[in-house]
């Protein structure tokens, strides 16, 4: 199910006299969207929260995670197009979120927030204990599914800053040495079992975007990381790959995005 549906596949079968098999992919498209949002955003994003930004992550992710072709991917682009147009002329959201989306082609204004992975020590002492394991995680190159199976001793070995290291073993929600999963579900007193969803991670981390001043959906937070580091000059393309788990097309892909993007140097909060 995704918002609207009834009135949409009504309105699909009715108006625009959609075949039975169209209105199945964009269904599929749509659901696919917004399940995508719920494992991003705490909130989940109802449909008239859904920002311009959100459809370009959807993008980044059918691309780089998914392995989806440029023609698919458009198909996606076209089916939620045809879906907001719909919503915003019934007026059931007040704004349209794909105003400066054609195909892969985007307004050039993305915007970026890069080297929050300076701050971590900082940010240790007011972030929820999720967040940080959610920032780790993505500093030490993961990203999508894969989060929600590492444990600590996929990522202790990874960390390389001792007084990173000395700021987490200090912190009693932090047992580096462990082989625990890194985002446990906490029902379990004395079992070491992890969280199995996304939507359950959101509700760990809930309110710490705001007081951050950070994106925290994996998707920008890995973004972000990697546009930090193409635009290093003491690495070369060889090591960027190892470090961002990609291959040259891909590199290239993230270098593209970071020459016309709009990247702001993360800042602590002033005030908490």
């Amino acid at each position: 199910m995704y918002p609207f549906q009834d009135n949409y596949e009504h309105w699909c079968k009715t108006i625009a006299l959609f075949s039975d098999t169209t209105i199945s992919q964009i269904g599929f498209a749509i659901s696919s969207f917004f399940s995508f949002q719920a494992d991003q955003h705490s909130d989940g994003r109802s449909a008239n929260n859904v920002r311009n930004s959100d459809i370009h992550q959807f993008v980044v992710y059918l691309k780089e995670e998914r392995g989806l072709r440029t023609r698919t991917v458009n198909k996606y682009i076209s089916y939620l197009k045809t879906y907001f147009k719909y919503l915003y002329q019934a007026k059931l959201i007040d704004h349209y979120p794909l105003m400066n989306i054609k195909g892969l082609s985007f307004d050039r204004h993305f915007h970026y927030v890069i080297g929050w992975h300076n701050h971590l020590i900082e940010l240790i002492e007011i972030a929820k204990p999720e967040t940080i394991k959610l920032l780790l995680a993505v500093l030490c190159g993961y990203k999508g599914d894969n989060l929600l199976t590492l444990t600590w001793a996929d990522i202790t070995p990874q960390i390389n800053n001792t007084k990173l290291l000395a700021a987490l073993e200090k912190h009693p929600n932090f047992p580096i040495s462990s082989k625990q999963y890194l985002f446990q579900d906490t029902r379990f007193k004395n079992e070491d079992h992890r969280i199995k969803s996304f939507t359950s991670l959101n509700r760990k981390i809930n309110g710490d975007e705001e007081k951050l001043g950070l994106d925290l959906s994996p998707t920008n937070l890995w973004m972000s990381f990697c546009l930090s580091n193409v635009l290093r000059t003491d690495l070369t393309d060889q090591q960027l790959m190892e470090k961002l788990h990609c291959n040259q097309k891909t590199l290239s892909y993230y270098r593209s995005i970071a020459a016309y993007a709009q990247l702001e140097n993360y800042k602590l909060p002033t005030n908490v």
